[in-house]
C-alpha cells in the first residue's frame, strides 16, 4: 500500500513540474569513512552498531531496504550522504541529542525493550 501511495505521489509531483523529490534519509545506512572528512571512529562504530543491532529502537534496516527499492543509481535517482559535524570532541549528550533529532528516544526505547513493553 505504501509503495502505491509513494509511486502515485511521485507521478503527480512530476505532472506538476516538480523536479526533485526526497524520500528523506535512512539513519546510519552506509555509515563509513570515505576519506572526505576527519571523522570520529567511535561515532562511526556506534552508528554502525545501531544500524546492525538496534532495530528495535528504530527500523533502520527496513527503512533503508524500502528506500533502496526506488533504485538509486538509475537515471533520475540518486542517493546522497548526510553529514553530522560538531566542533567539540565526542560527547554522549550530543549523541543522544542527534538520536532525538531523528525522533529516536534511545534511552526510553531501550528501557522498554529490556523490561518487555
Amino acid at each position: 500500500m505504501q509503495d502505491c501511495i509513494t509511486l502515485d505521489a511521485m507521478r503527480i509531483f512530476k505532472e506538476e513540474g516538480k523536479e526533485i523529490l526526497s524520500l528523506g534519509f535512512s539513519p546510519f545506512h552506509k555509515v563509513n569513512d570515505s576519506g572526505e572528512f576527519r571523522h570520529s571512529r567511535l561515532l562511526t562504530r556506534i552508528f554502525q552498531f545501531a544500524y546492525e543491532h538496534a532495530n528495535y529502537v528504530f527500523e533502520f534496516k527496513a527503512l533503508a531496504f524500502h528506500k533502496n527499492r526506488y533504485r538509486p543509481g538509475l537515471e533520475g535517482c540518486e542517493e546522497s550522504k548526510v553529514y553530522c559535524a560538531y566542533k567539540d570532541p565526542m560527547r554522549f549528550d550530543l549523541l543522544i541529542s542527534i538520536f532525538k533529532l531523528m525522533g529516536i528516544d534511545i534511552i526510553e526505547q531501550t528501557i522498554s525493550r529490556l523490561i518487555g513493553r
